[in-house]
């Protein structure tokens, strides 16, 4: 790597990559810091004092960016929800007509619809019991649940793909070096890593997730999917879009775990 692109931290000039590096080198098993995948939230850091504490502090509030504030007549009325003490005064309120069903237009109320969707959707799984049941799979919850996240991104030019889809972006990493057959046999197409959600138009992905039933910070399923699988497809992603458009500045990717509900 280009010595002039290393990132070089202002409070102690260390560079980087090159403690990436160095302590990738020590480690047995993968690690993010093998993709040259940084997580300043890792605990390991600063536990096997890989970066000090200041260094830590100064990649977090690098380049950061804030979340959008919500708009004050959506948070209006998401808040007028809260009054609700059971499912009949959910209903009796989802049917009220409001202000902007009146020549209803999806750009403006988009969010305040998506909001009445979800209690609906809500109020139906409770009416009909069994929504903490221990038998309900992973797929159960996608299809009755987290299909909630899904409608989020009507109002966007997205298609959020379900399903145990394969990244695009990871895929045309993994076959760069794919060559027409000749001497050799073509080898075979290698494929991304298949994920619970895949934010895609077309050909490029802005954002992807993953899910599980279990909410246990330390379930083994929540560590191998949090820290190492979804961030190496989000890299991928944001690589491609980076080729596309020659620069990396101000791009952003999103990153969803949904775990239980």
């Amino acid at each position: 790597m280009d010595a002039a692109l290393k990132w070089t931290l202002n409070c102690s000039g260390r560079k980087v990559e090159d403690v990436l590096y160095m302590y990738g080198s020590t480690l047995k098993y993968e690690h993010l810091c093998h993709s040259f995948v940084l997580d300043p939230w890792d605990k390991t850091y600063e536990q096997k004092s890989v970066f000090t504490t200041a260094e830590i502090q100064e990649i977090k509030s690098s380049k950061s960016k804030k979340m959008p504030a919500i708009d004050d007549k959506v948070l209006k009325y998401l808040d007028e929800y809260k009054e609700l003490k059971s499912s009949a005064q959910v209903r009796h309120f989802i049917n009220r007509l409001q202000p902007w069903d009146a020549n209803f237009d999806r750009k403006e109320s988009h969010d305040m619809d998506w909001i009445r969707h979800s209690y609906y959707t809500m109020v139906r799984e409770l009416e009909r019991g069994g929504i903490d049941d221990d038998n309900n799979s992973e797929t159960w919850l996608l299809a009755h649940i987290w299909t909630i996240v899904d409608r989020v991104f009507d109002d966007v030019q997205l298609d959020v793909v379900r399903g145990e889809n394969s990244s695009h972006a990871s895929s045309s990493r993994k076959n760069k070096e794919r060559v027409p057959q000749g001497d050799e046999k073509l080898q075979k197409k290698k494929m991304g890593p298949r994920l619970d959600l895949i934010l895609r138009r077309k050909r490029l992905e802005f954002g992807a997730g993953e899910a599980g039933k279990q909410t246990d910070d330390t379930d083994s399923k929540l560590l191998q999917e949090r820290d190492l699988k979804l961030p190496k497809a989000l890299k991928d992603m944001m690589m491609l879009l980076k080729n596309e458009r020659g620069s990396a500045d101000g791009l952003r990717v999103v990153g969803l775990l949904q775990y239980g509900w």
